[in-house]
């Protein structure tokens, strides 16, 4: 019986897109503008022997060229200031995200067997828990597809594959062999203690 992985896949949300792509078109506007006033500047004063009004319309032209290069250097300093702050929120909501995402897609491939419980030790205390097991063997691109590209890939002595997603609370570590999905570890960050999940719930433990 086939299975189909259903895990939202939303994107980032906008704003911080928006304020970049709107501090970006004022700094262009601003030396796009600088680079007119001087061309204009050096083709006004080209010859020689001005009448007063021109001379004084270059006045007027020279003062606005001061104001754009006011401006342009606002600009610019904004723009130095502003783009780690940026990055830093954008770097935030990634990393939520991924939390996000971590969550769901282990709650939806993680099955529960509600018909029995075992003793396990879990973040330290002995508990009562039902064993899990995996829904399905999924394929990477399948994992991939719901959780984004991983934050460490790496390939055992055997060939297998281990990816790892790494959210804000937990991280989750897909192991697949021969390109399919056969063990999930989802770790505590803050503890360390963890879970892992394999196709069948005899093999399941804690750590």
């Amino acid at each position: 019986m086939s299975h189909t992985l259903e895990v939202a896949n939303y994107g980032l949300p906008g704003t911080l897109d928006k304020r970049y792509d709107v501090l970006q078109i004022c700094l262009v506007s601003g030396i796009l503008n600088f680079a007119a006033a001087i061309f204009r500047r050096r083709f006004f004063w080209a010859g020689y022997n001005f009448p007063m009004r021109l001379v004084a319309l270059g006045r007027a032209r020279w003062r606005v060229f001061l104001i754009q290069l006011a401006i342009l250097a606002c600009l610019l300093a904004s723009f130095k200031l502003y783009l780690p702050h940026l990055e830093r929120e954008r770097t935030a909501q990634r990393a939520a995200e991924r939390e996000r995402k971590v969550e769901s897609f282990f709650q939806a491939e993680a099955e529960e067997d509600t018909t029995r419980e075992i003793d396990v030790n879990l973040n330290g205390v002995a508990v009562k828990r039902h064993p899990q097991s995996l829904r399905a063997p999924l394929p990477i691109t399948e994992v991939e597809s719901a959780l984004g590209a991983p934050d460490t890939s790496t390939t055992d002595f055997r060939g297998g594959q281990h990816l790892t997603w790494i959210g804000t609370a937990h991280q989750l570590q897909a192991a697949f062999n021969q390109g399919r999905l056969y063990c999930l570890a989802r770790e505590d960050r803050s503890t360390g203690y963890g879970v892992m999940v394999f196709e069948s719930p005899e093999a399941w433990h804690t750590y």
